[in-house]
């Protein structure tokens, strides 16, 4: 982990501060010079899988929490990434590019 660490950190140091703030969006540009391809990550998790045609959706998180029913918040949490698996093995057979990634938003106190 620590040769990847340092790798990250070198490519961070190479970069100008454009090219930081253009990686932030989920559409991020490549950067042909670092050999950094274009990517987009954009899928998102937080109450169903979204943004990836049709897929089961819970409520959103600050509903489900008033429940207080921890087995229950493991087993949307367990529906949700079976369903992003499949969706993504479906992805790949289509050729379509597209990736495992899925960003989830958390709050804490």
């Amino acid at each position: 982990m620590e040769k990847l660490e340092k790798r990250a950190d070198a490519l961070i140091h190479e970069m100008t501060l454009e090219e930081k703030f253009a990686q932030l969006m989920n559409e991020t540009p490549g950067i042909p010079r670092l050999g950094i391809e274009p990517y987009d990550w954009w899928n998102e998790g937080l109450h169903g899988v979204g943004r990836a045609g049709r897929a089961t959706v819970f409520p959103e998180p600050i509903a489900l929490a008033a429940s207080f029913d921890v087995p229950m918040m493991a087993a949307i949490g367990s529906a949700i990434a079976d369903e992003a698996r499949a969706k993504y093995q479906r992805a790949r057979c289509d050729a379509s590019g597209a990736s495992e990634d899925t960003s989830y938003p958390t709050a804490t106190p």
